[in-house]
């Protein structure tokens, strides 16, 4: 046989053998970029999420769930009202929030300090 001529049956299995190993390769490089690119976990996440979003919910828990009108609010106290002012002062001042000598001047000052004993 001529070395020009081409075997029919011979090239025919060559490219099937080339068109399945091709074949192959894309279905691998399909669930890695699946995988890396995050289709899977987009996928997974939105399964999630529709998943939370079907629950239902008692009237009870809706009722108890909604905000508490404004009336029914916690006042702060009279103390952290003062105290807020006293940082707030502070702050202007371009004090240091940690400066822990002049805070327990102050409270030293104010009669509130509290000394540890080591036994």
């Amino acid at each position: 046989m001529d070395m020009s001529q081409r075997d029919p049956k011979l090239h025919y299995q060559k490219r099937q053998a080339l068109r399945i190993q091709g074949e192959w390769k894309s279905w691998i490089k399909h669930v890695i970029a699946d995988w890396f690119m995050g289709r899977f976990w987009a996928f997974k996440y939105a399964a999630l999420k529709e998943r939370l979003y079907s629950v239902e919910f008692s009237p009870e828990a809706e009722e108890w769930s909604k905000p508490l009108p404004e009336e029914q609010w916690a006042k702060p106290s009279a103390e952290l009202v003062e105290l807020e002012k006293k940082w707030r002062k502070r702050y202007k001042r371009r004090e240091k929030f940690f400066d822990m000598e002049r805070r327990i001047a102050e409270a030293k000052a104010e009669g509130r300090y509290y000394t540890p004993v080591n036994e």
